[in-house]
C-alpha cells in the first residue's frame, strides 16, 4: 500500500486501507516532494524532504541510542544518567560522563591519535604496546618525544616553574618511588642541581661547581 501526497496537498492511496485513517491540515505537503508536521496554529514542527531529511524544529528526545543503519553494532548511547558513549564494532570506544572522559575503557588494541597543523601524529597512544609519543607514532620508550619533521629542529623538553623563587624540575624513579635522579633549577639561587643518592652537583650563578653538601669548589 502507498500512499502520495501532491504538491497541492492531495493524498491518495494504493490498495486497500483496512486501519482507520484521519487526515487533517496538519500534514502538510512541502511542494518539493516532502511532508511537514504541524501544529493546529500551523507552526511547522517536523519536516521531512523528499531525500528522507528530517528536521525538527526544537529539541529532539532519544530514549537510547542512534544506531547506524545497517550496522547495528555501531551506535551513539545514553546509557546512564548524564552520559553518553560511542560504541564501534559492539565495543565502547568513548565515553562521556559528569566525572571523567574515558577513552577506550575496554582496553582494546586500539591507538589514540591527535593531530596538528603540521604533524599527523602530534599525540600518538600506541594501545597495543602501551607507549606514548609526542611528534611521531613509532616510540621506542614508555614516552617519546620526537621533533615534527626532518627540517633538524631542535627538540625540548621543557619544565617550567613561573611563580618567582621557586623550583622546577625532573625526577628519575626506581618502581617503589625512591629517586634515582633528581635535576632541579632554583630560579630564586639561580643554581642548577644534580641530585643522586651517592651525592650532589651544582653550577650556581657564579660559575662555581659545588660537590655534596659540604659547599667546597672544585
Amino acid at each position: 500500500r502507498n500512499l502520495t501526497i501532491s504538491s497541492s496537498g492531495n493524498a491518495s492511496f494504493s490498495g486497500a486501507v483496512t486501519a482507520p485513517l484521519l487526515i487533517t491540515n496538519d500534514i502538510k505537503a512541502t511542494g518539493s516532494g516532502g511532508i511537514s508536521f504541524q501544529t493546529d496554529e500551523g507552526t511547522k514542527r517536523l519536516e521531512i524532504s523528499d531525500a528522507g531529511v528530517a528536521t525538527f524544529s526544537s529539541d529532539l528526545t532519544i530514549p537510547d541510542k542512534i544506531i547506524h543503519a545497517g550496522d547495528t553494532d555501531t551506535y551513539l548511547q545514553f546509557n546512564a544518567a548524564n552520559t553518553f558513549r560511542i560504541v564501534a564494532g559492539d565495543d565502547e570506544r568513548f565515553r562521556v560522563s559528569t566525572g571523567e572522559v574515558v577513552v577506550n575503557e575496554s582496553s582494546l588494541d586500539m591507538d589514540f591519535r591527535v593531530e596538528s597543523n603540521n604533524n599527523a601524529n602530534m599525540l600518538f597512544v600506541d594501545g597495543g604496546n602501551d607507549r606514548i609519543t609526542i611528534g611521531g607514532n613509532d616510540g621506542t620508550g614508555s614516552l617519546t618525544v620526537k621533533n615534527k619533521d626532518n627540517s633538524g629542529s631542535d627538540v625540548h623538553v621543557v619544565v617550567q616553574n613561573t611563580t618567582a623563587n621557586r623550583i622546577a624540575g625532573y625526577k628519575v624513579q626506581d618502581e617503589s618511588g625512591n629517586t634515582g635522579i633528581n635535576l632541579l633549577y632554583d630560579n630564586g639561587g639561580n643554581a642548577a642541581t644534580l641530585e643522586s643518592p651517592i651525592g650532589n652537583l651544582t653550577l650556581d650563578v657564579a660559575g662555581d661547581i659545588i660537590l655534596d653538601a659540604d659547599g667546597e669548589d672544585i
